[in-house]
């Protein structure tokens, strides 16, 4: 049901989409925002799952006795 909405571009959207990008272009702050926003929604999470499942391991094998 939800593949019926999903549709591929086609050429002319492409390019409008890509002249629209061009023409707007990118202010002072903003690769600093999208560094940010990056930073705080896959990384921070990425490496505390990670932490976490380190320290789980750690406790079913005993390495903190």
């Amino acid at each position: 049901m939800i593949w019926r909405r999903i549709h591929r571009s086609t050429k002319e959207q492409e390019e409008k989409f890509e002249k629209d990008i061009e023409e707007v272009g990118l202010e002072k702050g903003d690769r600093a925002a999208m560094f940010w926003a990056a930073f705080l929604t896959l990384f921070l999470p990425a490496s505390l799952i990670l932490i976490a499942f380190v320290l789980l391991v750690m406790l079913i094998f005993g390495l903190f006795w």
